[in-house]
C-alpha cells in the first residue's frame, strides 16, 4: 500500500469523524442536522431519516404556531382537529390561559407525589371555560371543592381540563386515546352540550378556527357547523327590520340535534359509539365515564338514552336546567365564573354520592344560592331520560315545517348544513322538510358575481334517491317542480340534498367561502 494511499485514507477517516462530531453538536444544541441537508441518495427514503425529519418538523411547527396571532394550532390527528398553541400565554375576553405542551390548559398547581385519582373534565367550550381564567374553570374549582370536602390524609385528586371550544365527542375521545399515557385519566366527566355533533373545524395558517370540509365526516363536502343557521337567521332578521315587506322569520326545528331523521340519528349514534368506547376502556382499568349535560336539552336526553341502552349503570350527573343571561359572561352566552363554580359543586356532589370519589372527612359542600338552586336540573334516571327523549321526538316532528325560505329566514333551522351564514351553497346542502305533498319546489339563484361558473347542473336527491337536476344559467333565478318518488312511510320527514359538481371561492364581507349558488326556497307542495 503506497504512502499516498494511506495518507488519503487517513484524511478521509478524519473528515468522516469530524463530520459526525459536527452532526452530533448540531443535533444536540441547535436542533438541526447537517447530514440531512446533504444530497445523499439514502436520505429521502431512509426510515431513520424520515423520523428525524418528522421530529424536527414538529418542533418547527410548534415554534411557528407560537408566533401566530391565532390561539390554536392543528393537531397531528385529523380526528382531533386542533388544540391550543402549546406552551403559550393566551387570552379570551378577560380570561387568561396558560397552555401546556399538549395544547390543553395547564394545571395551576404541581402534580401530587402520591398516586392521585385523575379526573378529566372533558368536552367543548363550557368545560374549557370559554372567557374564563384558568383558576375559574370547572376542573380547577372541582379540585378545590373536593380537597376542601375530603380533607387531608386521603388519596389526592387531580382535576384537569381536557376540552376545546367546539370539540365534538369524536374530537375529545380521539384526543384522550392519542394521549392516554400522558393524561392517565381514571374518571372522565363528559360535560355535554348540543353543538357537539357538528363537523370538526380546521385551523387556518394563522391559528384561527374555520368551518371547512371535515375529512372524517360521512360526506366531507357537506359542512355541518352548529351556529351557522343562527347567523343566517340573524342576517335575515336584520334585513327584515329594515324592510316593510319581509315578514319576521321563525327558526323552525333545530334538526341537527332533533334525532328524527337519518342524518341526525347517524351523528348521535356516532357520538354515542365514541363515548361508549371510552367508557369501556376506563371501566377495564377500574375507572368510569360520567355523563353531565350542562343544560337540559333534547339532544342530551337522546344521547344519554343511547348510552344507557348499552351501559345501564353509566353514571349521569344533572347540572342546570338552563343558563339565563345574568349567569353568563353577559357579552357572550358562555357561563361566568360563578356558574362554573355551581357546575363544579354539583359535579363534586355527584362524584361523592356515587362513590366514585371517597368522602374522606366528609365536610359538606357549599350550598347553592337560591337563584341557582331554582335552576337545578331534575334526576337522570333511565325512565325519565327515555320519556324526555320521546317527548323531544314528538315535539320536533310537530314543529317541523314543509318549506324553507332562505330569503325571509322561515324555518332555516331545518338546514342541516352546507348553507353559509351569507346564504351561499358550495359543494353540498342538506335540509329537512315535513311531508307536505307529492312534489318538491326548488328555487335557486346563480351567483351574479361569477357568471363564468354557469351553466351548472345541480342534482337534487330526497332520502338518497335522485329526483332530478336543475340547470342554472347566469340569466337569473330558476324554479323547478320535481315529482317525489313513492315513500315507504309518507309521514316521515324528507332529507333533501342539493349537490353542485363544481364551485368557486367567493369573498363576502372579507371572508372567502366556497360558493356555487344561492338557495331561495325549497318546499314540499302538491303537484
Amino acid at each position: 500500500m503506497s504512502t499516498s494511499f494511506r495518507r488519503a485514507a487517513a484524511a478521509t477517516l478524519v473528515a468522516v469523524a469530524t463530520l459526525f462530531a459536527l452532526e452530533g453538536v448540531l443535533v444536540t444544541f441547535a436542533g438541526t442536522s447537517l447530514l440531512r441537508r446533504l444530497p445523499l441518495a439514502w436520505s429521502a427514503d431512509s426510515p431513520a431519516a424520515d423520523l428525524a425529519w418528522r421530529s424536527r418538523s414538529e418542533n418547527e411547527r410548534m415554534l411557528a404556531a407560537a408566533a401566530n396571532p391565532g390561539k390554536l394550532r392543528l393537531h397531528p390527528d385529523p380526528r382531533v382537529g386542533y388544540v391550543l398553541r402549546a406552551n403559550s400565554e393566551l387570552k379570551i375576553f378577560d380570561g387568561r390561559i396558560r397552555s401546556d405542551s399538549l395544547g390543553l390548559r395547564s394545571r395551576s398547581r404541581p402534580w401530587p407525589q402520591d398516586n392521585p385519582l385523575v379526573i378529566a373534565v372533558a368536552g367543548a367550550s363550557v368545560p374549557f371555560g370559554f372567557g374564563l381564567s384558568d383558576e375559574d374553570t370547572i376542573a380547577n374549582q372541582l379540585e378545590e371543592l373536593l380537597a376542601a370536602s375530603r380533607g387531608p390524609g386521603v388519596r389526592p385528586v387531580v382535576c384537569r381540563t381536557v376540552a376545546m371550544t367546539r370539540w365534538s365527542a369524536r374530537n375529545l375521545v380521539s384526543f384522550v386515546f392519542d394521549h392516554f399515557t400522558e393524561l392517565r385519566p381514571d374518571i372522565v366527566i363528559y360535560v355535554s352540550y348540543p353543538n357537539e355533533i357538528s363537523d370538526t373545524d380546521i385551523v387556518s395558517e394563522s391559528g384561527h378556527r374555520e368551518c371547512f370540509p371535515d375529512p372524517m365526516a360521512a360526506d366531507p363536502w357537506l359542512t355541518v357547523c352548529g351556529g351557522t343557521t343562527g347567523r343566517l337567521l340573524a342576517r335575515l332578521q336584520r334585513a327584515a327590520a329594515e324592510s316593510s315587506v319581509l315578514p319576521a322569520p321563525s327558526f323552525g326545528v333545530d334538526v341537527i340535534n332533533a334525532d328524527i331523521s337519518p342524518e341526525s340519528r347517524r351523528r348521535c349514534d356516532e357520538a354515542a359509539e365514541q363515548l361508549l368506547r371510552l367508557a369501556e376502556t376506563l371501566e377495564a382499568r377500574g375507572g368510569a365515564l360520567v355523563f353531565a349535560p350542562c343544560i337540559q336539552q333534547d339532544y342530551g336526553f337522546h344521547l344519554l338514552r343511547r348510552l344507557r341502552e348499552r351501559r345501564p349503570a353509566l353514571q349521569a350527573v344533572p347540572l342546570l336546567s338552563s343558563i339565563p343571561p345574568e349567569m353568563t359572561l353577559i357579552h357572550d352566552p358562555h357561563p361566568n365564573a360563578a356558574t362554573a363554580r355551581v357546575y363544579a359543586t354539583l359535579l363534586a356532589q355527584g362524584l361523592l354520592d356515587s362513590g366514585l370519589v371517597d368522602r374522606g372527612a366528609g365536610v359538606p359542600l357549599p350550598e347553592l344560592s337560591p337563584e341557582y338552586a331554582a335552576l337545578r336540573a331534575g334526576p337522570l334516571d333511565t325512565a325519565t331520560v327515555e320519556a324526555a327523549s320521546r317527548r323531544g321526538h314528538d315535539e320536533a316532528r310537530r314543529q317541523l315545517q314543509p318549506g324553507i325560505d332562505c330569503v325571509t329566514g322561515q324555518a332555516v333551522g331545518q338546514i342541516y348544513g352546507g348553507v353559509s351564514g351569507n346564504g351561499l351553497v358550495g359543494p353540498r346542502a342538506l335540509l329537512l322538510l315535513a311531508p307536505g305533498g307529492a312534489a318538491l319546489d326548488v328555487e335557486l339563484e346563480p351567483l351574479a358575481e361569477r357568471p363564468d361558473l354557469y351553466p351548472l347542473d345541480v342534482s337534487v336527491t330526497v332520502d338518497g334517491r335522485d329526483v332530478g337536476t336543475i340547470r342554472l344559467t347566469s340569466g337569473g333565478p330558476v324554479r323547478s317542480r320535481l315529482a317525489l318518488p313513492p315513500r315507504t312511510d309518507p309521514g316521515e320527514p324528507l332529507e333533501v340534498r342539493l349537490a353542485a359538481p363544481r364551485w368557486v371561492v367567493l369573498s363576502v364581507g372579507g371572508t372567502w367561502e366556497l360558493a356555487a349558488f344561492r338557495p331561495l326556497r325549497i318546499a314540499c307542495v302538491e303537484p
